[in-house]
C-alpha cells in the first residue's frame, strides 16, 4: 500500500467520524 493511498484512507475515516459526530450532536439535543 502506497503512502498516498494510506493518507487518503485516513482522511476518509476522519471525515466520516466528523460527520457522524455532528449527526449525533444534532440528534442528541
Amino acid at each position: 500500500m502506497s503512502m498516498k493511498h494510506k493518507i487518503l484512507s485516513w482522511i476518509r475515516i476522519f471525515v466520516w467520524l466528523t460527520i457522524l459526530r455532528t449527526l449525533f450532536f444534532f440528534f442528541g439535543k
